[in-house]
Order: C-alpha cells, then sequence, then structure tokens
C-alpha cells in the first residue's frame, strides 16, 4: 500500500512546557507523510511561540477560543486533510516508529482500525513504566469496550491509527470533560472495522494520565449514559445498563460479606479478649 496522508491531530492548553517535546516526537517519525493539527484552544502562556519555533511546514497551528477538549479535537477533525487519524495529547509522546509500523499493517481497501500498546513514562521520558492495563487483541471488541471500560481496561486515545472512512459521522461529545474517548472507540469499533493490534508499546503516557484519574460523581455519570443513547443502537444500550447492574449488584454483595466477616472478626477479638481477662482472674 502506497504511503497515505497521516493526519495527527494534538489539542493543546497552556502547555507550552511540554508540547516542545511532544512536537519533536512527531518530527522524529520514521514515516513521513504527516501533517500535525495542533488546535491552540486558548492558551494563554507561550505554547504559541514554542509550536511555531519548530520550522516544519508539515505543522499546522490553529487558535480557537477556549473551550472543551473535545471542540478542539472535533476542530482538528474539520480541517484534516489525511485518510487516516492520529490523535495525540500535547504531554504525550509518539515512539519514533508508531506510524510506521500502524501504516504497515494496512490493507488496500476496506475500513481498518490499528491498535498499538503503550508504556507510561515521567518527566522526559528517560525511564519507562509498566501501563496501568493490559491490552490484548480479545480486548479490541465493541462489547468489550462497552461494558469493561475503566473497569477492566481503557485504550489511550493515541494508541489507535483511525481511518478517515470511520470518523465521517463522528464528533466527541463536548459536554464531558472526561470519558469522550470513549464514544470514539464505541462509535469506531461497532463498524464492520478490521481491527490489528501491534502488542508493541509505540506511545507513551505521561504520568499522571488524565482520564482514568478523574474520579466521575453522579452527575457526570449519569450524563454520560444519556449520551451513550445516542452512539450506540438500543439494544446494546440496554444490554450495557444489565451489565452495569449486575457489577452493582455483585459489589454490594462483595460490601455485605465484608462487613458480615467484619463483624465476625470483631466479635472474636471480643470474646477472646473476655475469655483471657476472666482466666487471669
Amino acid at each position: 500500500m502506497q504511503n497515505p496522508l497521516v493526519s495527527i491531530i494534538i489539542p493543546t492548553y497552556n502547555r507550552s512546557e511540554l508540547i516542545l517535546q511532544t512536537l519533536k516526537s512527531v518530527v522524529g517519525q520514521s514515516f513521513q507523510n504527516w501533517e500535525c493539527l495542533v488546535i491552540d484552544d486558548g492558551s494563554t502562556d507561550a505554547t504559541k511561540e514554542t509550536v511555531l519555533s519548530i520550522k516544519d511546514e508539515r505543522i499546522r497551528y490553529f487558535y480557537k477560543d477556549h473551550g472543551e477538549r473535545s471542540r478542539a479535537r472535533n476542530f482538528g477533525l474539520d480541517h484534516a486533510k489525511g485518510a487516516y487519524i492520529q490523535f495525540l495529547d500535547s504531554d504525550d509522546l509518539l515512539d519514533e516508529r508508531k506510524l510506521e509500523l500502524s501504516v504497515s499493517k494496512l490493507e488496500p481497501s476496506g475500513k481498518q482500525l490499528v491498535v498499538t500498546n503503550f508504556k507510561m513514562f515521567k518527566n522526559k521520558g528517560d525511564e519507562l513504566l509498566p501501563p496501568y492495563c493490559e491490552l490484548n487483541e480479545d480486548r479490541l471488541t465493541f462489547d468489550s469496550i462497552l461494558n469493561d471500560w475503566d473497569d477492566v481496561f481503557n485504550i489511550p486515545i493515541h494508541c489507535g491509527l483511525f481511518d478517515r472512512s470511520t470518523l465521517q459521522n463522528f464528533r466527541f461529545p463536548v459536554e464531558l470533560d472526561s470519558k469522550e474517548d470513549w464514544f470514539l472507540w464505541l462509535h469506531v469499533t461497532q463498524q464492520n472495522v478490521e481491527v490489528k493490534f501491534i502488542d508493541e508499546s509505540l506511545v507513551y503516557n505521561r504520568t499522571p494520565f488524565s482520564n482514568s484519574d478523574v474520579e466521575l460523581n453522579d452527575e457526570h455519570e449519569n450524563e454520560v449514559y444519556r449520551i451513550l443513547a445516542n452512539y450506540i443502537a438500543i439494544d446494546k444500550l440496554i444490554e450495557f445498563y444489565h451489565c452495569q447492574l449486575e457489577k452493582k449488584n455483585h459489589k454490594i454483595l462483595q460490601l455485605e460479606n465484608s462487613l458480615k466477616n467484619l463483624r465476625n472478626t470483631r466479635s472474636y477479638r471480643i470474646i477472646s479478649i473476655l475469655k483471657g481477662f476472666l482466666n487471669k482472674k
């Protein structure tokens, strides 16, 4: 397959101290046919100057008023020219072979999704750390992503190389400030898409990573579930609710058993103390 154009979409907000390293990981790609869209979401620091300091005509800088990260990504989708989309956050990094190895897995026809593994890093990335979850090919299915997301695993958005044709009718939900990437994976994997997994760590998440560190409150969770109805079929939505109910019932049962064991343990200790006291008498 000839080298397709890959559009790398980077939303950023006040990351002037980090984005230079991110862009260097883009410029250093062994695969050369890419464009990089940096969507500056209203930064007030030196982000613009930092981006423009890299003299590479493939990097396109855009400025928009500050809003949600989803709006910035949607802006990038509206302006991207590539046949394939690579998302990247402005504090994370790509291995120099990420695009090359991902593109090498593409077939001449059909909707495709290529997913690679990942690792974590701190500071400048000198020390790579294990990923926060285990990815494998079996987990890259619609049902697994729907029902096991965050409980068992989630996929950093920059692990994927997305076929542009699978994103034609997709936009990130702007109502959410976390978990919005879940809807991307759901949208793509419920199509007739061929998924290929590269079990190599070709992307690096800076710690602490954002999405999985967010504790969802009930209001946010309800909003997530409300929006979900717009992204998946009704039969899958019902299946999802049943699965969530089973998980909650299981957690309640675990809590009840833990409480029972705690009570039994405390009762046993009290009786032992009383026996010890009586024996001394």
